[in-house]
């Protein structure tokens, strides 16, 4: 049984962990400007391929040249598209983008308060993953999370007090000398 407990609640631990990394990966970059994006094409393979989670300095919106750059493209129904493509040329006080998998420039040239900020790095294929995941999605394992380390605290709490009561009686019955069925033993009767 303590092996057992031992095994879930390393189980648990592990889980807990990597759920945690996981998480801290998409986060702590957000404390310092880095905000992560899901790619939803192949226009810029194979420097970003489709389905990975591309990250965005948000601070750094000083580019030239053969940035990797996401900006706001306004779209027809009044909201605005992000887009990461590379920066191909300037003209007249604009940027000319294209994806690298594309065999033409981008449409609309791309002015300075579009630019969102720099590409930087990426996870491939987690843009796949984080697609499928909603908020009750993300409630749901954390819930789980949080239950199953409830459990094994509780369960690691339970089999440790009993191992100390169990304890406690084995050296209350070595002291009085009693077998466990509650006589004394011969060696002790004269």
């Amino acid at each position: 049984m303590k092996r057992l407990i031992r095994i879930y609640s390393s189980v648990v631990t592990g889980l807990t962990i990597l759920v945690i990394l996981m998480a801290s990966v998409f986060y702590v970059p957000r404390l310092v400007g880095i905000k992560p994006y899901v790619v939803l094409s192949g226009s810029m393979e194979p420097a970003i391929p489709t389905g990975s989670v591309a990250f965005v300095d948000t601070r750094d919106t000083d580019v030239s040249v053969g940035d990797i750059v996401t900006y706001n493209l306004p779209s027809v129904n009044g909201g605005e598209t992000l887009v990461t493509h590379r920066i191909i040329r300037e003209e007249d006080g604009n940027w000319i983008t294209k994806g690298d998998a594309n065999d033409v420039e981008d449409l609309s040239p791309v002015s300075q308060e579009q630019i969102v900020g720099c590409y930087r790095f990426l996870i491939p294929m987690a843009g796949y993953l984080i697609a499928q995941l909603n908020k009750k999605i993300l409630m749901v394992i954390v819930f789980w999370i949080f239950l199953l380390n409830g459990i094994s605290l509780a369960v690691s709490f339970l089999f440790e007090e009993d191992e100390e009561n169990k304890t406690t009686k084995e050296k209350v019955t070595e002291e009085s000398g009693e077998t466990e069925s509650g006589s004394k033993s011969k060696t002790d009767i004269k």
